[in-house]
C-alpha cells in the first residue's frame, strides 16, 4: 500500500485525501484490533472453545434485541434508529450490508456448536433470529451466499452418506443404485433449483432501482482504473468512479477494491491466504463452506477493512485446526461435535 500510495499519488491529480484516510486508519484498526485481541486470549483448544460460545451467547442477545425492532415501526427501539432508509434493517452498522456481512457464517458455526448447546429451544431460536434479522437486511447477496452454503453442503451430505453393503444381493444392487442413480438425481434436481432460485436474486439484484447495473458499472471503472498501476494499486482509499475512474467512489467488490490498493502483489497475497485458510479446513465442510459463501458475498461489497471478516476467518481456522481435531484427555474439555 506504501508503494501504491507514492504511485498513485504521481499519476492521479486529485488524490483523495479523504478516502486514504479514512482506509488507512480502518485497515491500521483491523490489525491492531485482530492482532492484540487474538493474541491475548488465543491460547490453547480451552480458550478457543471458552470465545466461541461466549461470541454465540452474545450474538444471540444481541440479535434477540434486533429482532424486537424488527417489529417496531421503522425498525425503531427505545428511540434508537436499527434502519437504512426506513426500510432495510441495519441494527446497530451503520450499512445493512455490514450486518448481512456479519451473519453470513453464523449459520454454519452454530451447526458446529449445536450439539455442545443443551436447550433444543435455544439453538432454534437462534437459527430463526439469524434467518430472520438476516432477511431484513434485505440483502440479496446473503441469499445468494446462503443458498451456495446449503447447496454445498447438500450435496457433500448426499454424497457422504451410503448405505452398507451386505452379502444380499438384492441389497447390493439397491446400494449401487442409490449410489450411481439416486444421489446424482438428488443432487442434480437440488442444483437446478437452488440455481434458478439464485438467478431470481440475482436479476432482482441487478434490476431493483438500477442497483446491479450500477454496480456492474462500477467494477468495470474499477478495473479500468487498476490498469493505470496494476502492480502496487493506489494505496488506501477509493478509486473507481460511476462515470471514470478515480472519482473517489467503491467499486462494491473486495477483490477489486483491495487490488486497487494493492495492485495484484496484494490481491495475491490475498488469494495465497484464503487457499491456506481453505487447507486448514479441509477437514471441515461446515466451516469450509462458511468461508466460502462469506467469499462470494464480498464480491458485492468491500469488507477487507472490517474487523469482523477477518476474526471470523481465524475463528473458524483455530476451531477446526485447534478445537475439533484435539483428542481429548483428563485436562481438557470434552466436546461434542457429531453434528460433523
Amino acid at each position: 500500500m506504501a508503494c501504491g500510495s507514492f504511485w498513485g499519488k504521481s499519476i492521479i491529480d486529485l488524490y483523495s485525501v479523504n478516502t486514504f484516510s479514512h482506509d488507512l486508519f480502518a485497515y491500521l484498526f483491523t490489525v491492531i484490533t485482530i492482532c492484540f485481541f487474538w493474541i491475548a486470549n488465543v491460547k490453547d483448544s480451552i480458550s478457543i472453545y471458552i470465545i466461541s460460545k461466549n461470541y454465540l451467547y452474545l450474538l444471540f442477545w444481541y440479535l434477540f434485541i434486533c429482532c424486537f425492532a424488527v417489529t417496531q415501526p421503522n425498525f425503531t427501539l427505545l428511540g434508537f434508529d436499527f434502519s437504512y432508509l426506513f426500510f432495510r434493517f441495519s441494527g446497530l452498522s451503520e450499512n445493512p450490508n455490514q450486518l448481512a456481512g456479519f451473519l453470513v457464517g453464523l449459520p454454519f458455526l452454530l451447526f458446529i456448536f449445536w450439539n455442545s448447546f443443551n436447550s433444543t429451544i435455544f439453538k432454534f431460536l437462534f437459527f430463526l433470529e439469524i434467518i430472520v434479522i438476516g432477511i431484513a437486511t434485505f440483502s440479496d447477496a446473503l441469499v445468494l451466499s446462503w443458498v451456495f452454503g446449503f447447496v454445498f453442503l447438500s450435496i457433500y451430505f448426499f454424497i457422504k452418506f451410503q448405505p452398507k453393503l451386505v452379502k444380499c444381493k438384492l441389497l447390493q444392487i439397491l446400494g449401487i443404485l442409490y449410489k450411481f442413480l439416486i444421489v446424482p438425481l438428488c443432487i442434480i434436481l437440488i442444483s437446478v433449483y437452488f440455481f434458478f432460485q439464485a438467478l431470481d436474486y440475482a436479476d432482482d439484484v441487478y434490476n431493483e432501482g438500477s442497483q446491479g447495473s450500477e454496480r456492474l458499472n462500477r467494477w468495470e471503472i474499477g478495473i479500468s482504473a487498476l490498469k493505470s498501476s496494476p502492480i502496487f494499486g493506489f494505496g488506501p482509499g477509493s478509486f473507481s468512479g460511476i462515470t471514470k475512474p478515480f472519482e473517489d467512489e467503491e467499486s462494491h467488490n473486495s477483490y477489486i477494491d483491495f487490488a486497487l490498493s494493492t495492485g495484484f502483489v496484494g490481491l495475491m497475497a490475498f488469494v495465497l491466504l484464503i487457499l491456506y485458510f481453505s487447507w486448514a479446513l479441509k477437514k471441515s465442510p461446515i466451516l469450509l463452506t462458511a468461508i466460502f459463501s462469506t467469499l462470494i458475498y464480498i464480491a458485492f461489497g468491500f469488507f477487507l477493512r472490517h474487523p469482523f471478516f477477518w476474526f471470523n476467518l481465524l475463528l473458524y481456522t483455530e476451531i477446526a485446526t485447534t478445537l475439533l481435531y484435539t483428542k481429548n484427555s483428563k485436562n481438557q474439555l470434552k466436546y461434542n461435535f457429531s453434528i460433523l
